[in-house]
């Protein structure tokens, strides 16, 4: 070959060489669609402004952040698929109503892990200790039982009342610390009588809190109450013979000592009005305050605080629609109306940060709200056959404050009062209806802890979580200094 033709062939090899370099495609990026979404790559608008570095890419908490090489392509091509999102309950916000009826709620029909019969017409009371159910029919003559869920084969006869013909149960029983409160009525007679009494289910120590004698029944049906573990809030009326007149009164008794403080009593005749239902935590008391019929039977609401001084009351609520008070720290609920009227609106108040947040029910015609720790609880029972074919017998509850919303339904006979009561292991409610015997049943609390779970559910707030995470005395809500 000649050389002109030899220096020919390497330019031409040369060129060719040279074209396919440049025309070599250069690394591509795959981005997923949530990535293209946020914009172009950190290092491209790192290039656009180098002088402020670009915020780090932001991740679902369910999913893993995937790094795309802008060397090599990803090998797969992989794509980012989103986790659907399940139907959520709204989110509430403070001082905003949440209608309840207008969301589709979560189903719970529970298979019940043992069951117990009571005669009707009565709805039993109960309250848990431990894997004891404490139970009453609310019926005269007969006793309180008890019944073990896991070693007991049947119940047995706990106590019986200090009167001939007493009725035990007729109000709530309570049981904190392993105090059980109660009440214990003699009705029927020509004197009504009435004992507020309490027992240690450990000891046995037994005492007479509060014991009244009323042959002129100014105290009929009997007195309201509320137990901390500690001391016993109670509203009651007695006839006053020095200064005749009905006197209401306001008081606490220390369980341990029997020590009665009187926070206010008043001759109530005439007004201004009589002391209701009352709550109370610690060093933190509410009242309600029922008004006469001049005042349209309006309800206020009273907070008091206990202080070197005694109890002072430091804040009310006067809207005259704040009636049927419930509390489980943190949460205290009440309904937005007259204590005798069916509540559609309820207010629950977060005592520990002070928020407030406002619920329509997810009926009409509810039963005051109830709370079963953080879960707030409405019943719709059969009361009559008239409505039976209107309200099925079912119970709402929602999770404080975010939700989601349960409905508990029966196959079988529709639920009855009262409201669910649990403890950190159970749940127990009753069933039944006409003259057919009612059912107290009862499953695991994590039976309905799981459905409410499965929307991000939280720790119930127990005795002992309120210890853990320090929870003690007011906080800074309403009533708090």
């Amino acid at each position: 070959m000649s050389p002109r033709i030899k220096a020919l062939t390497i330019s031409v090899f040369c060129m060719l060489l040279l074209l396919s370099c440049v025309s070599r495609p250069s690394p591509t990026t795959t981005l997923t669609p949530e990535q293209s979404a946020q914009g172009p790559s950190p290092t491209l608008r790192q290039e656009r402004d180098k002088s402020s570095p670009p915020p780090a890419p932001t991740y679902e908490p369910s999913q893993t952040p995937i790094v795309v090489s802008t060397k090599h392509p990803p090998t797969p091509t992989l794509t980012l698929t989103p986790t659907p999102t399940p139907t959520l309950t709204p989110t509430p916000t403070p001082d905003e109503v949440l209608d309840l009826s207008s969301i589709t709620p979560q189903v719970f029909s529970p298979t019940p892990e043992g069951r117990l019969f009571t005669l009707p017409p009565f709805s039993p009371s109960m309250a848990w200790d431990g894997d004891t159910l404490y139970w009453a029919r609310g019926e005269p003559s007969t006793p309180l039982y008890r019944y073990n869920v896991r070693t007991s084969k049947k119940e047995e006869v706990f106590l019986r009342s200090h009167f001939p013909t007493g009725t035990l149960g007729g109000s709530r029983l309570i049981i904190r610390n392993r105090w059980l409160v109660f009440l214990d009525i003699e009705d029927y007679q020509k004197v009504f009588r009435w004992e507020i009494r309490a027992i240690h289910l450990g000891t046995g120590t037994e005492r007479v809190l509060l014991k009244i004698t009323d042959p002129r029944f100014a105290s009929w049906p009997g007195p309201i109450y509320d137990f901390d573990g500690t001391q016993v809030g109670i509203t009651y009326t007695t006839w006053d013979e020095k200064q005749t007149c009905s006197l209401s009164h306001l008081v606490v008794i220390d369980v341990q000592t029997g020590e009665k403080e009187t926070i206010e009593e008043h001759c109530a005749d005439w007004g201004p009005f009589l002391w209701g239902p009352v709550v109370l935590y610690r060093d933190l008391l509410v009242a309600e305050q029922d008004l006469p019929e001049s005042e349209e039977y309006k309800n206020y609401l009273v907070f008091f605080r206990r202080t070197e001084k005694g109890w002072q009351e430091v804040e009310q609520i006067k809207d005259g629609y704040a009636s049927m008070p419930v509390l489980e720290w943190p949460w205290l609920v009440w309904k937005n109306t007259q204590r005798y009227a069916y509540g559609d609106r309820v207010t629950a108040y977060n005592l520990e940060d002070g928020t407030k947040w406002h619920f329509a029910t997810p009926r009409t015609s509810s039963s005051d709200p109830w709370l079963c720790g953080n879960w707030l609880t409405w019943n719709y029972t059969i009361r009559s056959s008239a409505n039976r074919a209107g309200i099925g017998g079912e119970i709402y509850l929602y999770r404080l404050p975010y939700g989601p919303l349960v409905k508990m339904t029966s196959l079988t006979s529709p639920f009855t009062d009262p409201a669910p009561v649990c403890n950190a292991k159970w749940i127990a409610w009753a069933r039944g209806w006409g003259r057919s015997p009612y059912r107290i049943e009862w499953v695991p609390r994590t039976s309905l802890e799981a459905v409410l779970m499965g929307e991000g559910g939280e720790e119930p707030i127990t005795e002992h979580s309120r210890r853990v995470r320090g929870i003690v005395g007011c906080g800074g809500g309403l009533g708090c200094e």
